[in-house]
Formats: structure tokens, C-alpha cells, sequence
């Protein structure tokens, strides 16, 4: 090999070595990356990073952010009135309607748009474990501050507004609140997040704020 090519070779060499990424920078991100797949949400966090790989869209997109105050005890039959509840389901009467709510404390409540139409399962894995939890008595707040269909964070266009809550059993159901325009008031309703039928693109979802 000639000095001219040598030197030629070994500028190569360093522009290649240059171009090659220090395994030590990705230590720290693939380490919390594989933290997070065998913790409690791993199955979630995995199917998450599939999406992510696939090009996929969120499920969600962020619409306002809203604060909700403490509330020492809740029990949404005391506010119906208050919040202009004209209507409430047989699911709702049975789960929720005397559910006692105590100490609930101050949060900040994320109000999403549903991207596309998607199943619950599939909207609760976006939300992620920590997050789609929603207190009845703040979903009640947000309902007081549109009781006659103002515009808010809330859809008032006959569209469903929907949040994740225990119900008496313990089991997680999915609470829907519609304002019904010919009635001027609430309809709120209980379903199980079993249900195959899918919720349609467009409507609201709570959750606690990350």
C-alpha cells in the first residue's frame, strides 16, 4: 500500500468510526426501555412499543387540561340535581349511583380526543395503568361546569364523554355522559369494558394528567 493510500484509508476508517454510535450512550434509555417491559405494565409498555414500530398514531390526542378539587365524601345520587342529570342508565343506577367516594384529592384531569374508533381495552392501554382511573366525583365536577351545554371541554353535541371508574363490585366500568339537546340536560350511562362494539372517533376521554 502507497503513503497515499494509507492516508486515504485511515481518513475512511475515522469517518466511519465517527459515524458509529458509542454503546455506552444507549445504555441508559435501552436499560429504562427494558425496565419498563418486565415491570407491572410490561405487556402494555411492549404492545405500546409494537404500535410505535408500526408507524402507528396515538389513540389520543390531548385536548385541555383541567383542575378538579378534593372532595372529602361523593355520592353521585346527592348530585344529580346540581350537575343537571336528566337521565341516568340501569348500569349507572346499579354501580354507581350510591357509591360512596371519600377523601378523593385534588387532581388534574386530562380531557383527550379519540383519534380513531377503538375498543376500551385498547383506549385504557393508551392511558396507561397509572392514568385512566377517574374519580366519579371530578368526572361530576366537569359535568357541573356545562350544565346548560356551554362549550367546554366536554362535547355537548349529542357525543359521548367517557372515563374509567370503579364500580361497587371493584370492577373497572366505562361512565359515558351525552348531552341531550332536545332535553337540555345529561344522560350518563355505565357500560363494561367488555363490550365489542367500538366507541366512534370523535368523542372525549378522562384520565388523570401525567
Amino acid at each position: 500500500m502507497t503513503a497515499t493510500k494509507a492516508v486515504r484509508w485511515h481518513k475512511q476508517r475515522r469517518l466511519v468510526m465517527k459515524s458509529i454510535i458509542d454503546v455506552s450512550e444507549l445504555k441508559g434509555p435501552l436499560g429504562e426501555l427494558l425496565d419498563q417491559f418486565s415491570g407491572p405494565e410490561g405487556r402494555e409498555r411492549l404492545e405500546q412499543f409494537k404500535l410505535w414500530q408500526k408507524g402507528v398514531s396515538p389513540l389520543l390526542q390531548p385536548v385541555a387540561t383541567v383542575e378538579v378539587a378534593e372532595v372529602r365524601r361523593f355520592v353521585a345520587r346527592e348530585h344529580l340535581v346540581a350537575a343537571n342529570i336528566g337521565w341516568t342508565g340501569e348500569n349507572f343506577n346499579r354501580q354507581f349511583l350510591d357509591k360512596v367516594e371519600e377523601n378523593v384529592p385534588a387532581r388534574r384531569i386530562a380531557v383527550h380526543a379519540l383519534v380513531k374508533g377503538s375498543l376500551d381495552p385498547e383506549i385504557m392501554v393508551e392511558l396507561g395503568r397509572a392514568r385512566r382511573v377517574t374519580h366519579l366525583a371530578h368526572f361530576f365536577q366537569l359535568l357541573k361546569k356545562q350544565t346548560k351545554g356551554e362549550v367546554g371541554p366536554l362535547l355537548t353535541n349529542d357525543a359521548s364523554n367517557v372515563a374509567y371508574c370503579f364500580g361497587v363490585d371493584g370492577n373497572f366500568w366505562v361512565v359515558r355522559a351525552y348531552w341531550r339537546s332536545l332535553r337540555h340536560c345529561w344522560g350518563v350511562g355505565a357500560d363494561s369494558i367488555g363490550n365489542p362494539l367500538e366507541w366512534g372517533g370523535g368523542l372525549r376521554v378522562l384520565s388523570q394528567a401525567a
